[in-house]
């Protein structure tokens, strides 16, 4: 209510609602890739952006953004073995960050950046995507290319439990 936010190439801001006159920026040093849909009841927001602008080195940085105080909270990248993971998908559920790839999920406390979940090397299985809000939901995906089975997990969002799962 107090802050319409949005990302620009290589920036987020915020803006008054009403007036539409630019309150803050959150400058970056490279592109953003993705931004969370859902935001924390205190008003707290995800992205993900490219660690340059030099070329395009992928999506690896994950920031936490107050949008009301107009300020990056924390920055992580996160590795599978020597490399880093590019994530193009970002949500908030409850105070969780949560990402998916196809190198695995990851996921951190919005507030201390602390890492509640990260991928491990050598899994069959990986959380391709999430849904955030009220409820974590991930996208599981299980198998090769030619004989892959997916499933849909509520999860605890602090842990990162199954609660319920579909196939």
């Amino acid at each position: 209510d107090k802050v319409y936010a949005k990302t620009g190439v290589t920036e987020s801001a915020g803006y008054a609602p009403v007036k539409g006159t630019e309150l803050w920026t959150v400058k970056l040093p490279g592109p953003v890739c993705a931004a969370s849909r859902h935001i924390t009841a205190d008003d707290k927001a995800a992205i993900t952006y490219q660690p340059s602008t030099k070329k395009y080195q992928g999506c690896s940085d994950i920031a936490a953004i107050d949008l009301d105080a107009g300020k990056k909270l924390w920055s992580k990248t996160v590795n599978v073995g020597d490399y880093p993971v590019n994530y193009q998908n970002v949500t908030v559920s409850q105070h969780t960050v949560a990402l998916g790839d196809s190198n695995g999920g990851a996921a951190f406390d919005i507030d201390s950046g602390k890492p509640l979940w990260q991928p491990k090397p050598g899994e069959d299985c990986y959380d391709s995507g999430y849904g955030g809000g009220a409820k974590l939901v991930a996208v599981r995906s299980c198998g090769d290319s030619d004989n892959t089975q997916l499933s849909i997990q509520t999860i605890d969002p602090t842990s990162g439990k199954v609660l319920s799962e579909y196939k």
